[in-house]
């Protein structure tokens, strides 16, 4: 359940970080915080499911839409990015 953002410096870190940036804007508030929770803050699925008054099985349904939303917005702003202006 990890997200493998390893941004590597030769091979154009600087669109993978402006990508991941934007597309965490763009997130909307619940996905930011369940994400912000369990990656930033190493919290558990189950803690941050107490916290917020819900199953773990909802938090991870969440944190599973989140990451899908943020790798299909990444993969487009980077496809953007690789495409000749």
């Amino acid at each position: 359940d990890t997200i493998d953002l390893a941004i590597h410096p030769a091979d154009g870190s600087r669109d993978r970080e402006e990508a991941l940036g934007r597309c965490l804007h763009h997130l909307g508030e619940e996905h930011r915080e369940v994400l912000s929770r369990r990656y930033a803050e190493s919290q558990s699925v189950k803690a941050i499911a107490a916290d917020l008054g819900v199953t773990p099985n909802a938090v991870s349904l969440t944190l599973h839409r989140a990451r899908q939303k943020l790798m299909n917005c990444m993969q487009k702003r980077l496809d953007m990015n690789g495409q000749p202006g």
